[in-house]
C-alpha cells in the first residue's frame, strides 16, 4: 500500500546499518551515508526496535507505548520515523 502521495506507508530499517542496542540508547552506524554514528534514545530508539520487522505508520503507532503507558499522536510517531529516514537508519518500505 502507498500514502496519498504514492510513498510507500511503511517503514523498515536501513540496509547494512551496524548497530548496537544498549538498552538505554540504539547506537546504529549506517554503512551509506556520512559515516557519522547516531545515537537514538526514547522514542527514536523505540522505533527502531519496532522495527524488527517493516511497520506500517499505523501498526507503529499501535505498538508505540509511551512513558504514560498511552501511544503518542500519530504525527508524532510519523516525524520522528521520517527523521530515522533522513538520518539514513530508517528507510520507506511497503507493508503488506
Amino acid at each position: 500500500m502507498t500514502d496519498a502521495t504514492g510513498r510507500p506507508d511503511g517503514f523498515a530499517r536501513a540496509a547494512g546499518v551496524l548497530w548496537r542496542d544498549t538498552g538505554a540508547h540504539v547506537v546504529a552506524l549506517p554503512t551509506a551515508g556520512s559515516g557519522d554514528v547516531i545515537v537514538l534514545g526514547g522514542g527514536s530508539a523505540q522505533i527502531w526496535r519496532l522495527l524488527r520487522r517493516p511497520r506500517s505508520l499505523a501498526q507503529l503507532v499501535d505498538a508505540f507505548v509511551d512513558e504514560a503507558g498511552a501511544p503518542p499522536p500519530q504525527q508524532h510517531i510519523a516525524a520522528a520515523a521520517a527523521d530515522l529516514v533522513a538520518r539514513g537508519v530508517v528507510r520507506n518500505s511497503q507493508v503488506v
